[in-house]
């Protein structure tokens, strides 16, 4: 029976595999401890430790670790407000009643990140490059760019996404997302190719004409592969 073993981890990846793509779920989370003894073919995705194990050919009545098919890390998407700030921390922007949403989920090591700001109202667009910051990891406490994840070129920019601008006559931008000095980065910018966004580049910002501008950046997070792995199952 034991060369069913290898036969079945084989199928069990590609069922699992598929079904990532097909758009299926894997099994619902369980706590193992409280099935002690899993009838022959029994598959549980524990709930402890976010693992796959499986009772496979009957020769003991305990759980065995499938580590070849482990869920990837993946949570659902989590809102947050990002701080707008700039590199002139004398003449900073102030939001007003401007909108500003961000949204972020974690897949493997990586933080995926989507911004939305549209000026309008009382916004002040201050001096200075933009700067939008990533979610925080405890209050007041930024998640970090892991340095050693990212290329940066002659100007210490790693490019991480993109960017569209839309002005109020139509007219649409579309740049490249960065962090800069990735060491010590929990904030990204907008580099288009004769400089960086500020109140007046690529346009003159106005607070009365609905501006908008829209961030995608995937983000490599320092600490995140010490952490225990988790998998979102039936996000809505």
């Amino acid at each position: 029976m034991n060369f069913l073993k290898p036969l079945f981890l084989i199928c069990l990846s590609i069922v699992i595999s598929h079904s990532a793509f097909a758009g299926f779920y894997a099994p619902a989370y369980t706590d193992k401890t409280k099935i002690v003894d899993p009838e022959v073919g029994s598959i549980v995705l524990d709930s402890t430790d976010g693992k796959f194990y499986g009772n496979l050919d009957g020769t003991s009545t305990g759980w065995t670790s499938l580590s070849p098919v482990d869920p990837p890390i993946v949570t659902c998407w989590t809102n947050y407000t990002p701080t707008w700030s700039s590199t002139d921390a004398m003449n900073l922007p102030v939001i007003g009643t401007a909108t500003l949403n961000g949204k972020w989920r974690r897949v493997g090591d990586t933080m995926e990140i989507v911004i939305f700001f549209k000026s309008n109202g009382a916004t002040s667009f201050g001096l200075g490059d933009w700067l939008f910051s990533l979610p925080e990891e405890s209050v007041s406490v930024l998640y970090k760019v892991d340095s050693t994840k990212v290329i940066s070129d002659s100007n210490n920019d790693s490019f991480v996404g993109v960017s569209q601008m839309k002005e109020n006559d139509g007219s649409y931008y579309t740049m490249s997302s960065i962090v800069n000095d990735p060491l010590n980065s929990s904030y990204l910018r907008v580099k288009g190719a004769t400089g960086t966004v500020n109140s007046s580049y690529p346009f003159t910002w106005d607070n009365t004409s609905n501006d908008t501008m829209s961030i995608k950046a995937s983000v490599p997070i320092f600490g995140w592969q010490t952490k225990t792995p988790t998998m979102a199952l039936n996000c809505n």
